[in-house]
């Protein structure tokens, strides 16, 4: 079977759908070709969870996460989420607070239901539910009226038993005005600061590198390396075989007339004498005045762009007014749609925008437009003959899979052939990759999942394939001190640094103590002390920066405590800290916020209570996970 659709994937678009077959195998627990499968994610107390409840729930996250991250979300980050654990248990907790629901027996009746449907904006025109938009929108995301129905009134039921469980919890006022007080609470400090950069003139001490380096010999061991061959299979190399007919180029400029539309553009100069959004009506009446006089100017004969050098307060007042090419959609309504009325050469009366007033002079109107066929006959042939070229290079390299299915010597295969050849490359880790290959990055994470003489199946990376074959590997190693000296040297200077600058602050925080004074310390020692102006927890220190550790221990000060037990290790070295002064915000900004810090407080606490009781009911339920699943 496994041939057959080897046989049929005739061009490089078919690989994509073999993707989506693939990933079904995985969650469907058949990634290995074996009779193994599973149709249930999990059960909770008896009740199996389907595996598309958990595709469902993973896709979703993944969904998320990418719209967070975008390109940069790869393998490594989505094993850091660990998203699969976060799928099955999302899918575990529904299941969970569905059966919760049932069992007190809560109902979401039918005009419920209907009222919360018909409110979705998604299913409204002119701001009311729409039957036709309902069924469209629905169908967009395959699925029927009965089953989105069906899940919109579990999701209420849900939450219905969510504001059950969690009315109870209540925010006093006075709970509210300590967390206002707590979160705006302002102090400012006395600081010195000892930074490892202040002690770099440090010898090297032989004997103290070679026993650093024995403490953290696995700091410095080396990544796993391999050594790949492959073959790529370029575009590039097939486009002068590729011979487009005169139809086909037809075909697609037919199909893709929207690509070639030309919208209606202007090419204008302005005159703008500026106005105050809350302008008043005699300076309005004043500016227009002296609108209409550049006008009659303009009108009389006098040069529009001498007048715009002369008089115009707008930026492109050094440019004679002209404001260049533009569409209808990129000015501001009024304007444009001045602009836009006039002929070439015309120049209108004064025009009102959120700007002021304006005087346009139209250079050169173009009407809109679509591309003729022969002015873009060249690129369709370029694009087309691309797409040619690639479904090409993808049927060269699924001929050679097919050949190397039953024999992984990648040599062999292609020891008659002109066209392709074998590349071998030098040892590379997984996160560098081979520099001889563009796509450096996603050859690595390919070839790094394949055993030793193994060949992949086929890789698009870049606008290319590759069939990938690892020779050789090497583990990874613990260097002798003389390969890494540099980096040891390095590393050891660092942390001696570090800790100089640790001591002198230890040793000044003492004498600050015993004196009870930090500046009357630094200044015996000859010391700089700085004072910060006051800052919360939630700002940034003044001349400091953000530095949450210097904020926590700033904020445990007090005037009858004035200084920390140790140092502070913060983020440009070690801080020696004094209180200078503390100040509490005004009670009449609490009363405006208190709204506010109620309600938030208010979600804060339930969701705690929510996920606290979510985990007793987990803990009192039989649930059992697919183990395939998860592996």
């Amino acid at each position: 079977m496994l041939n057959k659709m080897r046989e049929s994937a005739g061009s490089w678009m078919i690989k994509i759908l073999l993707g989506v077959i693939v990933l079904a195998f995985v969650f469907m627990g058949a990634g290995s070709f074996n009779a193994n499968r599973t149709t249930k994610a999990a059960t909770v107390n008896g009740e199996p969870i389907s595996i598309r409840e958990y595709q469902q729930a993973y896709q979703g996250i993944i969904e998320r996460l990418r719209q967070q991250f975008g390109d940069r979300l790869n393998n490594d980050m989505l094993e850091m989420f660990d998203v699969k654990k976060q799928a099955i248990n999302q899918v575990i907790e529904t299941e969970l607070l569905r059966q919760t629901a049932k069992k007190y027996n809560l109902q979401v009746a039918p005009d419920e239901l209907a009222e919360t449907i018909t409110s979705i904006p998604a299913f409204q025109r002119n701001g009311s539910f729409n039957q036709q938009q309902y069924r469209m929108v629905l169908n967009q995301n395959r699925l029927s009226p009965e089953s989105f129905e069906a899940l919109q009134r579990e999701s209420m039921l849900i939450q219905k038993l969510r504001s059950i469980v969690a009315s109870g919890i209540q925010v006093s006022p006075a709970e509210a005005q300590e967390w206002y007080n707590w979160q705006n609470a302002e102090i400012k400090i006395d600081y010195a600061l000892f930074q490892p950069s202040d002690y770099a003139d440090l010898a090297v001490d032989e004997e103290a590198l070679k026993a650093y380096y024995e403490a953290n010999k696995p700091a410095y061991k080396t990544q796993p390396k391999i050594k790949a061959r492959y073959v790529k299979f370029s575009p590039e190399n097939y486009l002068a075989r590729i011979d487009i007919a005169e139809a086909d180029i037809e075909a697609y400029y037919r199909n893709n007339l929207d690509k070639y539309k030309q919208p209606a553009t202007v090419h204008a100069r302005h005159i703008l004498l500026k106005l105050p959004k809350e302008a008043d009506p005699e300076l309005v009446a004043e500016k227009r005045n002296k609108a209409m006089e550049i006008m009659e100017q303009a009108k009389s004969g006098a040069d529009f762009a001498e007048l715009a050098k002369t008089y115009s307060e707008g930026p492109s007042k050094d440019k004679g007014g002209d404001l260049g090419t533009f569409q209808r959609d990129e000015m501001v309504k009024p304007f444009s749609d001045k602009a836009f009325a006039m002929a070439a050469g015309e120049i209108s009366e004064p025009v009102r925008t959120r700007f002021g007033w304006h005087i346009i002079k139209v250079e050169e109107k173009t009407e809109k437009s679509v591309k003729p066929l022969d002015a873009v006959k060249a690129e369709i042939r370029e694009i087309l003959a691309m797409e040619e070229a690639k479904n090409k290079a993808y049927d060269e390299a699924l001929a050679m899979y097919n050949i190397s299915f039953t024999d992984d010597d990648l040599v062999k295969n292609t020891a008659n052939r002109d066209d392709v050849s074998v590349q071998t490359t030098d040892f590379f880790t997984k996160e560098e990759g081979p520099a001889a290959v563009s796509a450096a990055k996603g050859f690595a994470e390919a070839a790094f999942k394949l055993p030793e003489m193994d060949v992949s199946d086929i890789k698009e990376l870049g606008d290319s394939f590759y069939l990938i074959q690892v020779i050789d590997k090497q583990d990874s190693q613990i260097p002798e001190l003389e390969a890494v000296r540099d980096k040891v040297t390095r590393d050891w200077k660092h942390q001696e640094q570090k800790e100089a600058a640790r001591t002198a602050a230890a040793e000044f925080l003492e004498t600050v103590k015993s004196m009870g004074s930090i500046k009357d310390a630094g200044e015996k020692a000859d010391i700089e002390i700085n004072t910060t102006d006051f800052f919360n927890r939630n700002k940034s220190i003044p001349d400091i920066g953000r530095d949450q550790a210097l904020i926590e221990s700033a904020f445990d000060l007090s005037a009858g405590d004035p200084f920390p037990k140790e140092p502070v290790d913060g983020r440009k070295g070690f801080y020696v800290i004094g209180f200078a002064g503390k100040q509490m915000p005004e009670p009449d900004a609490f009363e405006k916020e208190k709204p506010s810090v109620v309600r938030k407080l208010m979600n804060q606490k339930q969701s705690q209570y929510m996920d606290a009781w979510i985990a007793q009911l987990r803990e009192k339920s039989d649930i059992e996970i697919t183990e395939q699943l998860m592996n």
